[in-house]
C-alpha cells in the first residue's frame, strides 16, 4: 500500500473582476459573473514507502469538526462522516447520482418518489437499517424546532410513507426533480438509538452504517475510527483510522516529512514544490465548489452595466488563466462561464466562458460609447 500524503485543498474558486466583494455560491440575482474556477484538493503520495504494517492510515486535518453527528456541511467535515455514515444516494466522481444505501429509486408520480433499500445492512451497534430509518431521518431533519443543516436536503418534503420494510415513498409538497440530488447531503441516522440516547449523548458516542466506526474524540486534538468489520462493501483494508488536528499548514507538512501522519489536507499553494521534491506526488481533486467575484446589486445598477457589451468587455478584460496562476499556482480550475463546473448538479457543457482578449474588450467599450472608459 502507498503512504499517501498531501491534500493540498485550494478552496479558491475565482472570478476575474469584483466591485462589492466574493461570495460563495451567490444566487444570479446578486452578482453578474465575470470567470469563475473551481476549487480543488491536490494530493500528495509517495511511490515508494508503505503506509504502515499495521494498516493504520494517520490523516493531518487543519480543524476539528464541529460535531460528529453528520449534521456539518463544511467540506472536511463531510470527509470524516464519509468514513461513518452511508446517505441513501451519493455523488459519483463523475457528478452523477450513483446508490449508496437505496439501491434504485423512481418517481412514483409528479410529487412522490419512492426508494428501494439495501438489505443486510446493520448499524455499529448492531441495529438494522431499513425503512424506518429512512423515516426516521427524514422526519427529524425535516422538524425546524431540530435546527438541523441538513434540513436543506428535505426543504419541501412533506411526509415518507413507509410501504415495506426496505421501500419508503418520499412526498413533496410540489413536484421537486431534483429531489434525489438533494438527498446527497443527508446522512442516515439510527432511528432506535438516536432517539434513545438524544442528539447530544449520539454526538459523544455517534454510530453510523460506514466503514469506520467511532473510537474516540477529543476535540482539537484528534478523531480515533477502528474498521467496521460488518460494513455491508466488505471490511476495510484499514484497521485503524487517525484524524490529527494540526492548524498551522507548515505543521502538517512537517508531520508529513517525518512520517508522524501519512495524508494532509489544505496546504498552501507555495508548498506544493517543497511536497514534490521530498518524494510525494501530488494531485488535484476538485471539492465541486465554487467561489465567484462579481458585482453587488447598486453597483449593477450604474448606466455603463445597463449595456449587454460592457459586461462582455469586462468579461473579455480579465485574465482568468493568469489570476489562477499567481494566486493558486495552477491548481484551480477555471469554470465555463457558470458557477457549476463538471460533475456538479447543473452544468452544461453548452456554455463557455469568455476568451481573455483585451482588444475585443476595446471594442466592446467603444460600441457602447466608452472608448475613454468610465468611472
Amino acid at each position: 500500500m502507498k503512504r499517501f500524503s498531501v491534500i493540498l485543498w485550494f478552496a479558491l474558486v475565482l472570478t476575474g473582476l469584483t466591485m462589492e466583494g466574493c461570495t460563495q455560491q451567490p444566487t444570479p440575482t446578486q452578482t453578474t459573473f465575470t470567470a469563475t474556477s473551481q476549487p480543488a484538493v491536490p494530493t500528495a503520495t509517495s511511490t515508494t514507502v508503505p503506509v504502515a504494517k499495521d494498516q493504520n492510515l494517520v490523516i493531518g486535518m487543519p480543524i476539528s469538526p464541529r460535531i460528529l453527528d453528520p449534521d456539518d456541511l463544511a467540506p472536511l467535515s463531510m470527509a470524516i462522516f464519509d468514513l461513518m455514515y452511508n446517505k441513501l444516494i451519493r455523488v459519483g466522481t463523475d457528478g452523477r447520482l450513483v446508490p449508496d444505501l437505496a439501491e434504485s429509486w423512481e418517481m412514483v408520480n409528479p410529487t412522490t418518489w419512492r426508494f428501494h433499500l439495501r438489505k443486510g445492512v446493520k448499524f455499529h451497534n448492531g441495529e438494522e437499517f431499513n425503512a424506518e430509518t429512512v423515516k426516521f431521518t427524514i422526519e427529524w431533519n425535516m422538524d425546524a424546532k431540530n435546527n438541523r443543516l441538513s434540513r436543506r436536503g428535505v426543504p419541501d418534503v412533506a411526509k415518507v410513507n413507509i410501504v415495506d420494510s426496505h421501500t419508503v415513498d418520499v412526498t413533496t409538497t410540489k413536484p421537486v426533480g431534483v429531489q434525489p440530488t438533494l438527498l446527497t447531503i443527508v446522512y442516515l441516522l439510527p432511528a432506535k438509538y438516536y432517539a434513545r440516547v438524544g442528539a447530544q449523548n449520539f454526538n459523544n458516542a455517534p454510530v453510523g452504517t460506514g466503514p469506520f466506526e467511532y473510537v474516540d474524540w477529543k476535540r482539537d486534538e484528534y478523531i480515533k475510527l477502528q474498521a467496521n468489520p460488518e460494513y455491508w462493501e466488505g471490511k476495510p483494508k484499514l484497521n485503524n483510522v487517525e484524524i490529527k488536528i494540526i492548524p498551522e499548514a507548515s505543521s502538517r507538512v512537517a508531520a508529513l516529512k517525518a512520517g508522524e501522519v501519512n495524508l494532509v489536507y489544505q496546504l498552501l499553494p507555495e508548498q506544493v514544490d517543497t511536497v514534490k521534491t521530498s518524494g510525494f506526488e501530488v494531485k488535484a481533486v476538485s471539492i465541486g465548489q465554487s467561489y465567484v467575484f462579481g458585482f453587488g446589486r447598486e453597483t449593477l445598477r450604474a448606466k455603463p452595466l445597463q449595456d449587454k457589451r460592457v459586461r462582455q468587455a469586462i468579461q473579455h478584460a480579465v485574465d482568468m488563466d493568469a489570476i489562477i496562476k499567481g494566486i493558486t499556482g495552477g491548481m484551480a480550475r477555471k469554470l465555463d462561464g457558470q458557477m457549476a463546473g463538471p460533475g456538479v448538479f447543473g452544468y452544461s457543457p453548452d456554455v463557455r466562458a469568455y476568451d481573455y482578449d483585451p482588444e475585443k474588450a476595446k471594442q466592446l467599450l467603444t460600441q457602447a460609447g466608452y472608448a475613454q472608459g468610465f468611472t
